[in-house]
């Protein structure tokens, strides 16, 4: 009994650290500044050549997207695709051990 009520603390303890694990709020601005600013550059510069590379241009906007979606998606751990699914799990056969 011991080693399993060792395993639940354990558990236990790495599944609150995970809730209270959040992005800083600096980072997510300073994510969104960086994105304004160079997705301006960007389309500045193509528009001063006359022409657009739309690959280019819908990549970066995929690649942005992407970026800020997991970041945010990392800000909420009950939720989204990076979630606490696995240690919620184990803690429910710990406690069917009991």
């Amino acid at each position: 009994m011991i080693p399993a009520l060792n395993d639940m603390i354990d558990v236990t303890t790495s599944r609150l650290a995970g809730e209270k694990a959040k992005v800083p709020q600096s980072i997510i601005l300073m994510l969104f500044f960086l994105a304004v600013i160079s997705a301006f550059y960007g389309g500045y510069s193509e528009g001063r050549k006359g022409k657009m590379d739309w690959v280019v241009q819908i990549g970066f906007c995929l690649l942005v997207s992407l970026v800020i979606f997991f970041t945010l998606d990392l800000d909420r751990p009950r939720r989204g695709f990076v979630n606490l699914d696995e240690p919620n799990q184990t803690i429910i056969e710990l406690r069917k051990n009991f």
